[in-house]
């Protein structure tokens, strides 16, 4: 029994450690929280994302319609 013990013990130790390495990486894969603060504004003066933008709002727009009819 106690050699059996041993070995449980071990492999929770195992299986212990090996989650705190699988926890370390997901925290490096986890977005930043600042992530949105990078963005504003990081196309302004963007000739195509202006395009994009506003081909965007013209088809929403043109959604828009087609259900108000």
């Amino acid at each position: 029994m106690g050699q059996t013990l041993t070995t449980v013990e071990e492999r929770i130790a195992k299986l212990e450690q090996e989650m705190v390495q699988l926890r370390e990486i997901i925290d490096r894969k986890q977005p930043r929280a600042g992530w949105m603060k990078r963005l504003v504004g990081s196309h302004k003066n963007d000739a195509a994302f202006d395009e994009m933008d506003r081909l965007g709002r013209e088809a929403r727009q043109a959604e828009q319609m087609e259900y108000e009819e």
